[in-house]
């Protein structure tokens, strides 16, 4: 039950922002502006932002932690 809870909260938390799962990378720029940074782990590309961090695997969304604030 707490995993279902938290998996909706994430996905209307994404939703929120405007980006989705398997955006381009082009798409989160223009929504979230050039991020402040940026890092690669595992192969994956981390955008920094001031809200949060966007994760990208060859130029695609794969995970969205941004804060509506």
């Amino acid at each position: 039950m707490k995993r279902f809870l938290l998996l909706g909260l994430l996905i209307m938390h994404s939703a929120a922002v405007g980006i989705e799962k398997g955006a381009s990378r082009t798409a989160v720029l223009s929504e979230l502006g050039e991020p402040s940074g940026s890092m690669l782990r595992d192969g994956k590309e981390i955008l920094l932002f001031k809200t949060g961090t966007v994760t990208l695997l060859n130029g695609k969304v794969t995970a969205i932690d941004i804060s509506q604030e």
